[in-house]
């Protein structure tokens, strides 16, 4: 691989990014690489500046025990290349779930 190519995981498939051989720059950021996938138009941009979170989409990576660190990101303020060995997590993969487990504690514990 090439010092111009990208790898990633999206929606459980390996992408590929070659900018040698697509219309894409590394100066590209996450947020308009996915609105121009059709399936892929959940991830919105706000304020272009990273401070209203509708761009917000999640990078998962290996820590150092070989597990994988998830972190939120604003996809306005993020290029490309960034997601190099990554995997991108967007509103779409959540959708995709068939059961979602919350765990919320009582906002009243202590009061009542």
């Amino acid at each position: 691989m090439n010092k111009n190519t990208i790898s990633f995981l999206h929606h459980n498939k390996l992408i590929n990014i070659n900018f040698d051989e697509v219309a894409y720059r590394p100066s590209t950021t996450v947020l308009n690489y996915l609105r121009q996938q059709p399936a892929f138009r959940g991830t919105k941009e706000g304020c272009a500046e990273g401070d209203c979170g509708a761009c917000t989409v999640v990078l998962a990576e290996l820590d150092e025990q070989g597990g994988l660190r998830y972190k939120a990101v604003d996809s306005c303020l993020l290029f490309l290349p960034a997601l190099h060995g990554k995997q991108l997590i967007t509103v779409e993969n959540l959708s995709q779930q068939k059961t979602i487990s919350i765990a919320i504690a009582p906002c009243t514990a202590g009061n009542g």
